[in-house]
């Protein structure tokens, strides 16, 4: 069996290819698939400009296909990958054929790459075969909101294993309508730029506020979700949602929704509101209508927090490693890795100041 990997510009894949993607996206059922998807992939490029995708062939079959990128030019020089989308992206890897397994250090040395430093890593994905299994260090627990069987049975288990939160819940929602006026729940499956500036811009003033590190000071990861606004798939689309009192917009989230998973990504709320919890409450209302929505699977990303674990009825894990190759490349791509460790940690650290 022969694996090469023709290395390509996102937007230069054929229409066979996509079709045969999107087929192998709907048979992976990752949680968070729509960051694998060639339209996230697509929207990636025009917003960095260093997105590539190997396509993998096997025998002349066109087997799978692994998004990367680039996180600058001296990166791209010395063969230094990242994962699809950089920090907007809850999900890395491999798209294959069912079966497909390829070792990581001949992942790396057909793609002509050094090393890939990933997180995000389904640890059910099978499709990059580890050479080892990764440490307690290695993996991030995160959780998920399965709707399979629909909001009011979530809801109904919810109330059922937690009813002092949901009872809370419902004690706050009341509160708000009694302060503020009427509460109402408004979702946009095709939202306009102007909104997603809106609410970067609020989610903004929220980093600045808590001293939180601010996702958005790199001007690409902004032009990412304006180009996702453009993106119109069951695949990948931009999914925005907001809650009103008296039509005064309290809370709102944008969100990547793909197959009926939205991943839960940037919510925003006023922070003059606090003590009604209206970030829990958008939350709330969001699985409320999520029949309407087309929602089936809430996905929370990365994280262990309370918030996230009062709303959870499933668990997902993620691995985080430094995929290397043997040799000279490895110890460069190590080298490399460790600088650009210290310069982030060091702009991070400025940015606080």
């Amino acid at each position: 069996m022969t694996l090469i990997a023709d290395v390509q510009e996102p937007s230069k894949i054929s229409t066979n290819n996509i079709a045969l993607w999107h087929q192998y996206l709907r048979d992976a059922r990752y949680q968070a698939a729509a960051f694998l998807s060639p339209e996230f992939s697509r929207a990636c490029e025009r917003a960095y400009g260093s997105a590539r995708v190997a396509v993998l062939h096997e025998d002349g079959d066109v087997i799978g296909f692994f998004p990367f990128q680039f996180s600058g030019p001296f990166a791209s020089k010395l063969g230094y990958a990242v994962r699809i989308g950089e920090e907007l992206s809850d999900c890395a890897g491999v798209v294959a054929r069912d079966g497909t397994s390829i070792p990581e250090r001949k992942l790396l040395r057909i793609c002509s790459l050094t090393g890939y430093h990933v997180s995000h890593l389904p640890l059910q994905q099978k499709e990059i075969r580890l050479d080892r299994a990764p440490t307690d260090s290695e993996i991030a627990k995160g959780h998920l909101i399965n709707l399979s069987d629909g909001p009011e049975a979530y809801l109904e288990n919810l109330t059922a294993a937690n009813v002092d939160f949901v009872r809370d819940t419902e004690r706050r929602m009341r509160r708000l309508a009694k302060d503020l006026g009427p509460i109402k729940y408004r979702s946009y499956p095709r939202p306009t730029s102007d909104q997603v500036r809106s609410i970067v811009e609020r989610k903004r003033l929220q980093y600045r506020a808590t001293k939180a590190e601010d996702v958005f000071a790199a001007s690409s990861r902004l032009t990412l979700l304006l180009e996702l606004t453009r993106v119109d798939s069951d695949f990948c689309r931009l999914h925005v949602s907001e809650l009103c009192a008296d039509e005064d917009v309290i809370a709102s989230h944008i969100g990547l929704l793909g197959q009926g998973t939205l991943n839960y990504w940037f919510p925003v709320y006023e922070p003059d509101l606090r003590k009604y919890s209206p970030g829990r409450l958008l939350l709330w209302h969001t699985i409320q209508h999520a029949k309407d929505d087309g929602i089936t699977l809430i996905n929370r990303g990365e994280g262990d927090t309370q918030a996230k674990r009062d709303f959870s009825n499933a668990e997902q894990y993620f691995a985080r490693r430094l995929m290397v190759r043997d040799g000279v490349a490895g110890v460069i791509a190590r080298g490399f890795s460790a600088l650009d460790w210290r310069l982030s940690t060091l702009r991070r650290v400025l940015a606080r100041e």
